[in-house]
């Protein structure tokens, strides 16, 4: 079961979902070819892990979080994932919540956000200031306690993390 569900979550995020459903649905050569977009998920995963490990002491620190600037690197899709996997292995600390911003396209930006239930027991939600910042600024997003995401204007993303900060930081 696992495997199934790592399979049909590797296919939406390479933007294969026909492919995840008709494996799900018992297509043997859609099966075979939802592997090979898991193998390739999972490579591309690895990438961006490395070049997560590479960087970490690039990480910008406002009180209430921590932010790190992809760039143009990875793909947008693999952002939350990474910073999930990098919290749960203990790469990042987990004293506040950690966003993680990637270039869309040449004037947008998406921004992931990941905290810990620990977080979310003290009334940090990540979510809930994504939703209330995006709003102000005129982007879009939501999420809930522990993970969020929103694009915005690229030209908007220091008015973003000062508006987040404030946000967040009124926990």
């Amino acid at each position: 079961v696992y495997k199934r569900q790592m399979m049909l979550d590797a296919c939406g995020n390479l933007r294969k979902p026909e492919v995840g459903f008709a494996a799900a649905m018992g297509d043997e050569d859609a099966a075979t070819e939802a592997l090979a977009v898991m193998s390739s998920y999972q490579e591309q995963m690895l990438n961006v892990l490395g070049e997560l490990v590479k960087k970490l002491g690039s990480f910008k620190l406002f009180p209430s979080f921590r932010y790190f600037n992809f760039g143009s690197s990875v793909g947008p899709g693999f952002v939350g994932e990474a910073l999930s996997l990098a919290i749960e292995s203990g790469l990042i600390p987990t004293d506040r919540p950690v966003l993680g911003l990637v270039r869309t396209d040449k004037d947008k930006i998406k921004i992931s956000a990941r905290s810990t239930p620990a977080l979310a027991a003290q009334g940090v939600d990540v979510g809930q200031a994504m939703a209330k910042t995006v709003a102000e600024i005129g982007g879009h997003g939501s999420g809930h306690d522990v993970a969020a995401a929103g694009r915005i204007p690229m030209q908007k993303i220091d008015e973003f993390l000062n508006i987040f900060e404030r946000v967040l930081g009124r926990k």
